[in-house]
């Protein structure tokens, strides 16, 4: 008979593993793999360990997001319109849900987490390899698209993966060295085809997290930071050079070309103005961005996104969130790959959004158990 253990952990990694596939429609049903392995997880939890669900131990995390979501389901509610009766996120709600889940997992269990980071790597490295045989692949306004998954997003978790591999690579053997250098070349060509800066900048400040915050000895790491200059640089500018990638990134340093986003922002704080203290909801916001373009653009920004859906009230909560997020990042015992996840979290919210995906709330739930398991360490 399985253990509790196993069949928890099996839940975690068929969830972890799924994400990178859930646009894939089956059935004509959005997100059918991810709703399968979520429920899977759920029921796996609820039938084996219902303290799974106790949110007393993290309600100082949980909280700001649970007001957060009443607010903007209420504000939303009572700004339906014409154009929009969606107030209800229910991708959020289900990323609530897995995102308190992982952190009781992984707070028992320290090596789940990283074990899970590991299995979500091997996953991106899989869509990787369908890339290169151009299995599910799109080519979008010159960038890659794989089953349908947004182009920064893929390019993010090429990222991530990245990180991953390196910052397991020291004490490997030789072969698996070789296989994980493999893998990492397969995840940054596929970064350059998506064209991501949001995944380059992010994998530049990752990468510069991890020499300046490893636990590497200090002759480790000044070796690490001289192969990275007289190596890895050069590596990086030659991959890029004359690729879409390239003059985006360096439109955006040389002319802060940000693909309209500055005007998607600027329509966004007119809409702002009109409600700042409770906002327009989801409903609300989607009614007026019609005014200004044919079609509901994303905000493209996290902090502006909160703000024009529920105000300066729920931007204090979702703040709230955000800065204890922050704290545990500054624990003198967090992980490496804490603060690297964190990194990145910030750059998909200072571009992208992180409510409906749900890879950002497995980086939310590896940080927060991290930070249980570094008040431990503290306390022995």
């Amino acid at each position: 008979m399985l253990s509790r253990i196993r069949l928890q952990s099996t839940a975690v990694y068929l969830f972890v593993f799924s994400i990178n596939f859930e646009t894939i429609k089956i059935f004509e049903i959005d997100f059918l793999i991810t709703k399968v392995t979520f429920l899977y997880l759920f029921f796996t939890c609820l039938i084996t360990e219902l303290k799974l669900f106790n949110l007393k131990p993290t309600l100082n995390i949980f909280f700001p997001l649970i007001v957060y979501f009443i607010l903007l389901t209420a504000i939303g509610y009572n700004n339906i319109n014409v154009y929009s009766d969606n107030y209800f996120d229910l991708a959020f709600l289900l990323n609530l849900i897995s995102f308190l889940l992982l952190v009781n997992i992984f707070k028992k269990d320290p090596l789940l987490a990283d074990k899970s980071m590991i299995i979500y790597t091997y996953s991106t490295v899989f869509i990787c390899l369908l890339a290169l045989l151009d299995i599910g692949t799109t080519v979008s306004f010159e960038r890659l698209t794989m089953f349908g998954m947004n182009s920064n997003y893929l390019g993010f978790s090429c990222a991530i993966g990245i990180l991953v591999l390196v910052n397991k690579l020291n004490g490997l053997n030789f072969l698996v060295k070789a296989i994980y250098l493999f893998f990492i070349v397969c995840l940054f060509s596929t970064l350059i085809l998506t064209a991501s800066r949001t995944g380059l900048f992010f994998l530049i400040a990752g990468f510069g997290a991890f020499l300046f915050f490893s636990k590497l000895s200090l002759q480790n790491k000044i070796i690490s930071r001289l192969l990275s200059i007289v190596f890895i640089l050069p590596i990086l500018l030659i991959a890029i050079n004359d690729t879409l990638l390239y003059s985006r990134s360096l439109n955006t340093l040389n002319f802060a070309d940000l693909s309209a986003r500055d005007f998607i922002w600027l329509k966004t704080f007119e809409i702002i103005s009109s409600s700042p203290i409770i906002g327009v909801g989801k409903t609300g916001y989607a009614a007026n961005i019609l005014e200004f373009f044919d079609l509901v653009l994303s905000t493209h920004n996290v902090f502006i996104e909160v703000l024009v859906y529920t105000g300066i009230v729920g931007f204090i909560f979702f703040m709230t969130f955000f800065f204890r997020i922050l704290k545990i990042v500054f624990k003198k015992n967090i992980s490496t790959n804490s603060i690297i996840f964190f990194i990145g979290l910030f750059v998909l919210m200072m571009s992208s959004q992180i409510f409906e995906p749900k890879l950002p709330w497995i980086l939310f739930s590896y940080i927060v158990s991290d930070g249980i398991l570094s008040n431990k360490k503290s306390y022995n």
